[in-house]
């Protein structure tokens, strides 16, 4: 009769075997690289909305006003909080993959009577614009 620590040890060995024969498959390596890359793409999509995040931020403390008319307008620039993101696989060995994200750009207004109604006023959605951005897969990261 084996022990549950015995059995337990078996299992993990049996895991691994299992693992370095399927790995070493170059069609299934393919698939979890492919896999991988999607992956890691999700992730590089999130720390690049952060990155657009915080320009947004930054562009709310350095608000740009103007007088147009009797009145004056001011307005920044931000970003949806939705977005989505593919994978691509190219002909090339350089880059094997191209990563695609879309989002929208979005300007946000405030119009008033003074310089200071207007920058500390209700920022109101006025336009949104669609963006693509297309990333490149080479030597193991993405780069833009």
């Amino acid at each position: 009769m084996m022990s549950a620590a015995m059995r337990s040890l078996v299992a993990v060995y049996a895991v691994a075997l299992c693992l370095g024969v399927l790995v070493s498959h170059p069609a299934l390596y393919a698939m979890d690289e492919s896999r991988d890359v999607e992956a890691s793409f999700q992730l590089f999509n999130q720390q690049w909305m952060e990155h657009l995040y915080s320009r947004e931020e930054k562009s709310k403390i350095n608000i740009s006003c103007r007088k147009v008319d009797d009145a004056f307008v001011a307005e920044y620039t931000g970003y949806s909080r939705t977005y989505s993101g593919r994978t691509k696989k190219t002909a090339s060995k350089e880059t094997p993959y191209v990563g695609i994200l879309n989002y929208q750009e979005q300007t946000f207004v405030s119009k008033a009577k003074t310089y200071e109604e207007a920058v500390n006023g209700q920022f109101k959605l006025q336009q949104e614009c669609p963006v693509t951005e297309i990333f490149s897969f080479s030597r193991g990261k993405w780069r833009y």
